[in-house]
């Protein structure tokens, strides 16, 4: 007896999300804490202020600025912090996250140059804004590659206070006309 065309696709589709399913399911397994203990500028909403347009190049997660950006230049980002979560359960036991650790990958070729990631959390009740965690790449030496920047911080509340809403601002400075920093990656991990 003749198969059915459309039952022949769908039978292939039902397939193909079969495999999908399961090859996706080792690396959820990897992260104990879920989905909700990670944060990336990947895929985030994130906006350029106005007085950086016309100065960076954004490609995905990536920014630095175009070649005819002058010295002196400074470059903002800023992207929402959501879908991440202070408290979790993991076996059984529940509570918040201790620790938050920032970490930021980028590219400076001189000492001058640099790269900074602020979180900041604004109180939406009465709109006061304030800086609460940092990482910068002043430290770090100069170098054409990519290299990494890590903090953790300890936090004695909910490192993200549903109470407030969050964001973090990414600077890039120029300092000299051949001043070339960029921004390759932003994340933020919580932990134990």
């Amino acid at each position: 007896m003749p198969t059915h065309p459309l039952a022949r696709s769908l039978s292939l589709l039902a397939l193909a999300l079969i495999v999908l399913a399961a090859s996706a399911a080792p690396v959820a397994a990897q992260d104990p804490y879920g989905p909700l203990s990670k944060w990336s500028a990947v895929g985030s909403a994130g906006a350029m202020d106005d007085s950086s347009v016309g100065l960076l190049t954004i490609e995905g997660a990536a920014a630095w600025f175009r070649t005819t950006a002058p010295a002196q230049s400074i470059g903002v980002l800023r992207f929402p912090i959501d879908r991440i979560t202070s408290y979790v359960c993991v076996n059984g036991s529940c509570g918040n996250y201790p620790k938050l650790t920032m970490s930021l990958t980028f590219v400076k070729n001189d000492e001058q140059a640099y790269v900074s990631a602020v979180i900041y959390k604004v109180n939406p009740t009465n709109g006061a804004v304030s800086s609460y965690r940092a990482v910068n790449t002043l430290d770090a030496p100069a170098g054409q590659g990519g290299q990494s920047v890590s903090r953790t911080f300890t936090c004695s509340s909910p490192c993200f206070d549903p109470a407030f809403i969050h964001f973090v601002e990414v600077v890039l400075w120029k300092p000299l006309a051949t001043s070339a920093p960029k921004l390759i990656a932003l994340s933020i991990q919580q932990g134990f």
